[in-house]
């Protein structure tokens, strides 16, 4: 069963009202569209960095959409990165929703999970 897990791990208050707005887009995504695989979202601060920074995280390799650092690998499967220095969150949410909803990376063109 393919799930889509959302967190926040805001550490000021600076980006509460647009992580909210975020959040809520977020548990909508599935409402009209099935995940291809399980995926995880943090949107979360670093102390001393104004920056948003927001993780999804696969169980399988994707490609990446413009914007986005990675895949990395982790104990919980590919991750992708981007930072928000400001913006709309709609264009936040629009942005999370294109990776969250990234086609599958081609085998041959995919890192290995080794961990």
């Amino acid at each position: 069963m393919d799930y889509l897990q959302a967190e926040q791990k805001l550490v000021t208050r600076a980006w509460i009202d647009e992580v909210g707005v975020v959040m809520s887009a977020i548990r909508g995504f599935t409402h009209r569209r099935r995940l291809q695989t399980d995926c995880r979202v943090v949107l979360f601060e670093l102390a001393g960095d104004p920056e948003l920074h927001v993780n999804v995280t696969h169980d399988h390799p994707t490609t990446s959409p413009a914007g986005w650092s990675g895949p990395g690998v982790v104990p919980g499967g590919f991750v992708h990165n981007r930072r928000f220095d400001r913006g709309q969150p709609s264009a936040i949410a629009r942005h999370i929703h294109a990776m969250v909803f990234a086609p599958r990376q081609r085998a041959a063109a995919a890192p290995r999970r080794t961990l």
